[in-house]
């Protein structure tokens, strides 16, 4: 119960973090290139493909 609680309250304090660019003051601002983009989607895979669960996201936003 205690897991299940915590991951429910993770993932809606996830979903409320805004993302931007660091002009507009965001919680998460964009990654620097390319490359670090495709090693932020390795790690998920990896941790996927490894038993973990995507709670909330797991694809890259509409704008980029």
């Amino acid at each position: 119960a205690i897991y299940a609680t915590f991951c429910e309250r993770f993932t809606e304090a996830a979903k409320a973090l805004t993302l931007a660019t660091g002009l507009d003051d965001p919680d998460i601002g964009p990654l620097m290139n390319e490359k670090a983009v495709q090693k932020q989607e390795e790690h998920v895979r990896d941790a996927l493909d490894k038993g973990a669960r995507l709670l909330t996201g797991g694809q890259r936003p509409a704008r980029g």
